[in-house]
């Protein structure tokens, strides 16, 4: 996911709920002023290499198909939009 801020602020939170509120993810991004990119993952990582299961990854579920709202916060801001998370086509045989 894409997201521009005009000038550098300190956190940004990136927050993704299904369309009845409930929470699926919460991500912290990069506060750098111009264009900034985070993954959301539509699964849970379920480790960290050889160190074992990430304790956060525990409490997520995968990601399925569907509409959810999208609410990044920075500084004063707070926008909120519908996305669309659409089947990977690849894996629709």
């Amino acid at each position: 996911m894409n997201y521009w801020i005009g000038s550098e602020v300190d956190n940004v939170k990136i927050t993704l709920q299904s369309i009845s509120g409930a929470t699926v993810r919460e991500i912290e991004g990069p506060g750098e002023r111009g264009l900034n990119l985070v993954e959301i993952a539509p699964r849970p990582s379920f480790g960290r290499g050889f160190g074992g299961m990430d304790p956060d990854a525990a409490q997520e579920v995968p990601l399925v198909a569907g509409s959810y709202l999208l609410t990044v916060v920075y500084g004063d801001t707070s926008e909120t939009t519908t996305v669309e998370l659409r089947p990977d086509p690849r894996r629709m045989r």
